[in-house]
């Protein structure tokens, strides 16, 4: 009995065993065809992503099976992952060469890359297959289309018609060939006949809107935008769209009522606050987009998106202290977000774009510990070191940014300057010629080439390169400018002028074609040609600053005192408030030797703006060449001390003592102005250069120095004497490396200042790199006019000779 039992209980337990190993043993093939089959319902519901799993599964099961590429290929195109999808139709016939789908596909890939032939061979291909495949001779008729050959085009497609009156891109492109027809009633027609076929068809309804929005019928184009937004009211850019067109429109308090709508239905949703918000940054409307930014983070607290954009609304508004302040948030927010070295780098970017390198290197260096392959930090990484001096080091990092990016053009010029400065002129040649290879076409790297024949003393092979951007791009006049440039620089006046002839024929309403034409007249000494076409720019920019000043220097220079003070006495008729007409006008009445007339210019021009230094300084100027200093210290000191005082009035003040040699008295003002005016980037700077500059300066002092001018900085990015203070400080507390850095920023951006090559060439004296040194030092004395260094300038030349 008990046998018995066992028996039956084996049999069961090896019939279990059996049915396990039967549901075990399905093959490749059957788990691939669950995987399609469960994919391909996901991909009809629109769930792509979660179809495009199932699809890789099935790629996993059976690698062979073209279906499972093709069919991920459409996951990833309807997800507009392009890249991704032509990888997958490329897959698709490697496995299957005549596929239909996949090679429609690739037509279409090939169309956008107007390689027309080849697109034409995908349609040929699955044609001679299947003749009557509609959507490859959808195919062929675009292609028509982008050939230009509208009328097989059209032929085509309106055969295709009658049996495909669903297909949308059908009415599409019968809508273009009756567009390039110019025949507009057709065009109208085929796309309403479309969106009554497919009256959820959102490209039809756009494409209604942007004909009607050609034609002029504003009232027809808001019909299609909001019809689109009825159609699919969970698209957010339907929204922003209609917003856009009524902008266009002028109905600003629409739009505003429109996307206030927007975000007050997802409140919580950043990338709706950030939509809105950058909607009005992109117009300018930069104090309603910080509004929505401070609004949107009081509902998405963590945001970093947010944030980024806000950084942008305050740089806009030249407010880079609070852009930095805004990306320190970040560092409060989730470190192990990816947007958290993207706060970092973002730091690190700004504080070299204000010219601060130590602070840009701290950041950049925690960039590159959490994320060792970001690229836009090896970009920054090798800038900087360049700005250092460290060329090996930047040209190595050039080079991880080229291989990560053999496409980005811009690039290849980049490691060729740091191959230059590095001596290395055949590398950098071969490097621009690399770029060449990828973008034969491209004008910057012709005119980096053009450059490199330059410093080579290869003027025809420079001159090639110069007339091969013109051809690349016969309608960029700033190409035939260089070209023009050139010639005039290397004795080829009678080719320079008919080009600046031609700008201005060209481009009538554009300045700098007068302003080097008459340049071009003064070399010459041709001077009544010259004022003729300073007069002509002029005359068709009346409120052109440039064009102003260079007719009243030519005026000046032929003693017609008279013109030059009609000019600018027009000006100021026309713009009573001109602070740049008086300080003009008052240059000439100095000139004219009428000091009073001049003084109450420069006077009227710190009335009607107060930040202006510059005014300032030559007011100060006119007074002592005057007898007046002393006079003018005592009236100042009276209005300084007045409520109403301007930071001009203390730099004023300042000056007047400098320009007496009284320099303790000069710093104490300037300390003064700092305590009532703490954002004066003009006062802090100079208080941090009379430190520099000083008799043996305390360490203390120094780091007080360098403490404000890095401050300066942050007031006014970029600018080149705050660069240059920095500079000279930071020689002067033996950082030679941060020296040079800054001081080569502000030499980039005025390279004829005598002052910065002063200082660049002593930090380059003291590396020991003389011949450096001395090409910076000649530079500087041979500047015509004064600057007070030069006198160590000329000493220091005389001990390199």
């Amino acid at each position: 009995m008990k046998n018995t039992q066992r028996k039956k209980l084996l049999c069961l337990l090896l019939l279990v065993m059996m049915t396990f190993a039967v549901g075990c043993s399905s093959s490749p093939q059957e788990k691939r065809q669950k995987f399609i089959a469960k994919g391909n319902a996901l991909l009809a519901e629109g769930k792509n992503v979660k179809a495009s799993l199932e699809f890789r599964n099935a790629i996993q099961a059976d690698p062979e099976y073209p279906e499972s590429y093709y069919l991920a290929g459409k996951t990833q195109l309807n997800q507009g992952k392009m890249q991704e999808a032509y990888g997958f139709f490329l897959k698709t016939v490697e496995r299957q060469p005549d596929h239909p789908g996949a090679n429609v596909q690739l037509g279409k890939f090939l169309l956008a890359g107007k390689e027309f032939s080849k697109a034409h061979e995908k349609a040929a291909l699955v044609l001679s297959k299947e003749p009557d495949n509609q959507q490859a001779l959808l195919l062929q008729g675009a292609i028509l289309l982008g050939e230009r050959k509208t009328g097989e085009a059209k032929e085509l497609l309106e055969k295709l018609l009658p049996r495909n009156e669903k297909e949308v891109d059908l009415y599409m492109l019968l809508a273009t060939a009756y567009r390039q027809l110019d025949d507009l009633a057709s065009t109208e027609s085929i796309l309403q006949k479309g969106a009554a076929k497919n009256p959820g068809s959102v490209p039809l309804c756009l494409a209604l809107a942007n004909f009607y929005s050609e034609q002029r019928q504003p009232g027809k184009v808001e019909e299609m935008l909001r019809k689109i937004i009825a159609l699919e009211p969970g698209k957010p850019e339907h929204t922003v769209r209609l917003a856009s067109f009524l902008w266009h429109e002028g109905r600003k308090a629409d739009v505003d009522a429109l996307l206030q709508g927007l975000v007050a239905k997802e409140k919580d949703k950043e990338e709706r606050w950030a939509e809105v918000a950058a909607f009005y940054l992109s117009r300018r409307q930069i104090d309603k987009g910080k509004e929505l930014l401070l609004a949107g983070l009081q509902q998405n607290k963590k945001s970093f998106r947010l944030r980024f954009l806000l950084k942008e609304a305050f740089l806009a508004k030249g407010e880079v202290n609070k852009a930095i302040d805004v990306l320190q948030e970040c560092s409060t927010l989730d470190q192990d977000n990816p947007a958290a070295v993207l706060a970092q780098r973002g730091l690190a970017e700004l504080y070299y774009r204000v010219g601060n390198i130590d602070e840009a290197e701290t950041h950049l260096a925690a960039v590159m510990k959490k994320s060792p392959n970001d690229i836009d930090g090896h970009l920054l990484k090798g800038t900087i070191l360049v700005l250092k001096g460290e060329l090996d080091l930047a040209i190595a990092e050039y080079r991880v940014v080229l291989q990560a990016r053999p496409k980005d053009i811009q690039l290849y010029p980049r490691l060729a300057d740091a191959l230059v400065r590095n001596r290395q002129n055949s590398l950098a040649l071969d490097t621009l010629k690399q770029g060449l290879q990828i973008a034969p076409n491209a004008p910057e790297l012709h005119r980096a080439l053009a450059r490199m024949y330059l410093m080579e003393k290869k003027p025809k092979d420079a001159e090639a390169q110069l007339q091969k951007m013109v051809e690349l791009q016969p309608e960029n006049l700033a190409a035939h400018l260089d070209l023009a440039d050139f010639y005039l620089a290397n004795d080829g006046q009678a080719k320079a002028m008919p080009i600046y002839k031609m700008v201005i024929a060209k481009a009538p309403n554009n300045p700098v074609g007068y302003l080097k034409l008459s340049n071009l007249h003064a070399a010459e000494k041709q001077w009544n040609e010259a004022v003729a076409i300073a007069a002509a720019g002029l005359a068709a920019h009346l409120e052109n600053n440039l064009l102003l000043e260079r007719c009243v220097q030519l005026y000046v220079q032929q003693g017609r005192i008279g013109e030059a003070l009609a000019l600018t006495e027009q000006r100021i008729r026309r713009h009573p408030d001109d602070v740049f007409a008086y300080n003009l006008q008052g240059g000439i009445h100095a000139m004219k030797k009428d000091l009073v007339a001049a003084e109450q210019d420069y006077r009227k021009a710190m009335e009607l703006n107060g930040d202006q230094p510059e005014t300032a300084l030559r007011l100060a100027r006119l007074l002592i060449i005057g007898g007046n200093g002393e006079k003018a210290i005592g009236e100042t000191e009276k209005l300084i001390a007045a409520p109403a005082s301007s930071p001009a009035q203390f730099i004023l003040l300042a000056e007047l003592y400098e320009q007496t040699k009284r320099h303790d008295q000069a710093l104490a003002v300037y300390e003064r102005g700092l305590k009532k005016y703490p954002e004066n980037w003009f006062i802090m700077n100079n208080i941090a250069y009379a430190i520099a500059n000083g008799q043996n300066p305390t360490s203390q002092d120094l780091t007080k120095a360098e403490a404000l001018i890095k401050k300066a900085q942050v007031f006014a990015p970029g600018n080149m004497a705050v660069l240059d203070t920095l500079g000279w400080l930071s020689f002067k507390m033996g950082k030679t490396v941060q020296a040079r850095a800054a001081l080569t920023m502000a030499l980039t951006g005025n390279p004829n200042n005598p002052v910065f090559n002063y200082h660049l060439g002593t930090v380059l004296l003291k590396e020991g790199k003389k011949e450096e040194a001395r090409s910076l030092l000649e530079k500087a004395v041979r500047t015509p006019g004064n600057f007070g260094e030069r006198d160590e300038a000329e000493k220091m030349l005389k001990g390199l000779i």
